[in-house]
C-alpha cells in the first residue's frame, strides 16, 4: 500500500517536523539536529522509529542559541574594554 502525503490546507501551518525538514527550517544540517536532539538540547518526540520535532521547540531552540551567542559578544567586548583601559 502506498502512503501519500497530502498538502497542508491553507490557513494550517505545520506542527512537527522530521530532522530533514527541522534542519531546512532552522538553516543547519541534519546531522547537527540529530546531534541536538540526542544531547537533550533540543526536545523531540519519537513517534514510529521516527524523531519529530515541533516548531515552538525548534524556535525556543534557536532563540537559546541567539541569547548565548549575545552573550559572548558583549562579555568580550567588555573584556576588551576593560583590557585597553
Amino acid at each position: 500500500m502506498e502512503s501519500t502525503v497530502l498538502p497542508l490546507s491553507q490557513g494550517m501551518s505545520q506542527r512537527g517536523y522530521r530532522i530533514v525538514e527541522a534542519a531546512e527550517y532552522m538553516g543547519v544540517t541534519p546531522w547537527f539536529v540529530e546531534v541536538k536532539i540526542r544531547s537533550g538540547e533540543l526536545p523531540a518526540l519519537k513517534l514510529c522509529r521516527h524523531y519529530t520535532i515541533l516548531k515552538q521547540d525548534m524556535d525556543t531552540f534557536l532563540d537559546r542559541q541567539r541569547a548565548a551567542l549575545l552573550d559572548k559578544h558583549r562579555s568580550s567586548l567588555t573584556q576588551s574594554a576593560k583590557d585597553a583601559a
